[in-house]
C-alpha cells in the first residue's frame, strides 16, 4: 500500500518568498576506520531486517525504524574519534569527496546539490523525485527572496562559491540575466558544470573555474552579489572566508550565506553535548567538514567587519525532510550497488546524517543542525566606508 503523504504542488514550489540561511564549522574532522563494502552491505541488511519488523507503525515508524537502525548498525562498525585535519589535507579531501560522489548524485538528483524546503508536515522519505526537485528550486526562489525582498534591483553580476555543478548559477541567470562566475576545488564538478552550462546554451555569460574560496581569483568589488549555497560549512576559518566575500563584493552589493550550523549554546554550556559531537565527527568525517559553529558566529563575524542590515534566520524545519529523501534514494537497490561501487566515501555521505536529529531538534541528546541564513535587506545600505555589503 502507498502510505499517505502530503504532496508538494508544483507552484508552491517554485513560488518566489521570503528565505535563506547562515553559519558554520572550525577545525577538526571525526575519523573513522573504514569499513569494507561487505560491512556495510551487512549493515544495510542487519537495517532493512530490523527497521521494517520493529517500525513505530504507520509511514513514521516504518521511515524512522530503517532509517535509525540504518545508521545505528553502520555506527558499531565505525569508530569515531577527533582528529585535526590541516588545510590543505581538508581541501584534497573535500576535491575528492566530490570529484569521487557528484556523478552518482547528478544521476539521482539532478544539476541541484542543496536541500529543498519544504512545506510543514511534508514526509521526505516518501516524496517523489519530482516533488524534491521542485523544493530544491524552492530552496532557490526563497533564499533571492528573503535576501533581496521585493523590490530590489537584481544583481548584474554573481559570484557563485562553492558551485557543485552549477545547478544555482544557471537557475539565477535564466531568471535575472546577470553574469555568473562559480567555483569549486573539485575538478569533475567544474567540468560538469561547464557541459551542462553549453547544453543549456548559457556559457556566454555562465562560467566556471576550479579555486579556492579562501583566496578568490577576482579582484576587490568585482561582484553585486556574493551567493553561497552549502559552501560555508566546508571553511576552515569563518572569519576569512566571510572577509573574502566582502573583498570581491561592490560597494551597495549582497552577499547570502547558505550553510550547516549547530544548536547555539545555552547560558552556562561551554559546549555541545557529547552525543552531539558523536553525530558532528560522523557528518565531518562524511563531509571533510571542520567544526562547526552556532549562526551567532557568522553574525558576530559580519557585524566586526562592519557590515550593515545583518540578518540571519533558521530554516531547519523545513530542510529537514531532505534527509530522509537522501536515505530513501541510498536503499533503492540500483543505487546501493552503485554506492558501493563508487567508494566508501560516497557511502557514508549517503548515510551519515541521523535524519530524526533534524526533525525532532529539541530531543534530548540530540544536536539541531541549523540551517541558518544572513544577508541584506530590501533597501540598499551603504556601509559606513562605502563598500556596502551585508552577510
Amino acid at each position: 500500500l502507498s502510505p499517505p503523504r502530503l504532496r508538494l504542488p508544483a507552484q508552491a514550489c517554485r513560488a518566489s518568498t521570503a528565505h535563506a540561511a547562515a553559519a558554520a564549522p572550525r577545525g577538526s574532522v571525526g575519523v573513522m576506520s573504514r569499513p569494507s563494502a561487505v560491512l556495510a552491505a551487512l549493515a544495510l541488511a542487519s537495517a532493512l531486517g530490523s527497521g521494517l519488523g520493529w517500525g513505530r507503525g504507520g509511514a513514521r515508524g516504518m521511515e524512522m525504524g530503517v532509517r535509525t537502525r540504518f545508521r545505528d548498525a553502520l555506527a558499531k562498525r565505525l569508530e569515531v574519534v577527533q582528529q585535526p585535519l590541516d588545510d590543505a589535507a581538508l581541501k584534497e579531501g573535500i576535491a575528492g569527496f566530490y570529484d569521487e560522489s557528484s556523478s552518482i548524485w547528478i544521476d539521482v538528483w539532478g544539476e541541484h546539490m542543496h536541500h529543498g524546503y519544504y512545506p510543514p508536515g511534508f514526509n521526505g522519505f516518501f516524496g517523489t523525485m519530482d516533488e524534491h526537485r521542485a523544493a530544491q528550486e524552492d530552496m532557490i526562489e526563497r533564499s533571492l527572496a528573503w535576501a533581496y525582498g521585493p523590490n530590489a534591483s537584481p544583481p548584474r553580476s554573481m559570484v557563485d562559491v562553492g558551485c557543485g555543478v552549477g545547478g544555482s548559477s544557471r537557475y539565477i541567470n535564466r531568471k535575472w540575466g546577470c553574469t555568473t562566475e562559480g567555483l569549486s576545488l573539485s575538478p569533475y564538478q567544474i567540468d560538469r558544470a561547464k557541459q551542462m552550462t553549453e547544453a543549456a546554451g548559457q556559457e556566454a555569460s555562465v562560467n566556471f573555474q576550479v579555486a579556492d574560496a579562501m583566496a578568490m581569483p577576482f579582484a576587490n568589488d568585482s561582484f553585486d552579489f556574493a551567493w553561497s549555497m552549502e559552501s560555508g560549512e566546508h571553511m576552515p576559518d569563518k572569519e576569512k572566508f566571510v572577509r573574502e566575500l566582502v573583498r570581491v563584493t561592490a560597494p551597495g552589493g549582497r552577499i547570502l550565506i547558505v550553510t550547516w550550523c549547530h544548536r547555539e549554546l545555552k547560558p552556562k554550556e561551554e559546549k555541545l553535548k557529547r552525543r552531539e559531537q558523536q553525530i558532528l565527527a560522523a557528518i565531518n568525517k562524511a563531509y571533510f567538514l571542520p567544526e562547526w559553529c552556532a549562526v551567532s558566529k557568522y553574525e558576530d563575524i559580519a557585524t566586526s567587519l562592519g557590515l550593515e542590515d545583518v540578518r540571519t534566520a533558521d530554516w531547519s524545519e523545513a530542510i529537514a525532510p531532505f534527509w530522509g529523501a537522501v536515505t530513501r534514494s541510498a536503499l533503492r537497490p540500483r543505487n546501493f550497488l552503485r554506492l558501493i561501487r563508487t567508494g566508501h566515501t560516497t557511502f557514508k555521505g549517503a548515510v551519515a546524517t541521523p535524519p530524526d536529529a533534524a526533525r525532532v531538534p529539541h530531543r534530548a541528546g540530540e544536536v539541531r543542525p541549523c540551517y541558518g541564513a544572513s544577508a541584506r535587506g530590501q533597501e540598499a545600505l551603504a556601509r559606513p566606508d562605502g563598500r556596502g555589503a551585508a552577510c
